[in-house]
């Protein structure tokens, strides 16, 4: 196995490395505030994060970045962070491992109690893959998520994973 490792908050150069890497897989459509945006230049990327309200992570295999996630406090007023995880394609056979590392990452090093997820509802894979790393559907928000590939609101799914439901799917993966 693989050494799986997780860094909070990128370099400049990582973070548009995960830019082009986003843009090459045509994946730009899964972050909110870039609808249909997908031809943002460099430093209005880089401007995104200067505001440190979404902080950039990085997964690793084998110290190679094999994806790019932001994190950011739900709300302002809980300890719930919301974990938004991108993985490059050839790094999906890894992406149970490194999500669930990663939300437990999050969990130990932002002083968070859970972590919170909106899927938009049409991405049942990933809903699937949330379900299997220890993530619990808790409510269903009506036309709350964008979805670029509809070009429309569409239904949002809310899950969300505490420490114990997450060292538990780790465990049922071993």
């Amino acid at each position: 196995m693989p050494t799986l490792t997780y860094k909070l908050v990128l370099s400049q150069d990582e973070i548009l490395y995960s830019w082009h890497r986003i843009k090459e897989q045509n994946m730009a459509w899964a972050y909110a505030y870039m609808r249909a945006q997908d031809d943002l230049t460099d430093e209005e990327v880089l401007r995104i994060y200067d505001n440190r309200l979404l902080l950039p992570f990085g997964f690793y295999v084998d110290n190679q970045l094999a994806g790019f996630g932001e994190v950011s406090g739900y709300n302002l007023q809980s300890q719930a962070i919301k974990v938004s995880p991108c993985l490059w394609r050839e790094y999906f056979q890894f992406g149970k491992e490194l999500f669930i590392g990663g939300s437990l990452f999050c969990l130990d090093n932002l002083g968070g109690v859970c972590c919170v997820g909106f899927t938009p509802k049409p991405n049942r894979h990933m809903l699937d893959i949330l379900s299997a790393c220890g993530y619990t559907r808790v409510a269903e928000l009506p036309e709350a998520c964008w979805y670029e590939r509809k070009n429309k609101f569409v239904d949002c799914v809310v899950s969300v994973a505490t420490r114990q439901s997450l060292l538990k799917a780790r465990k049922q993966l071993q």
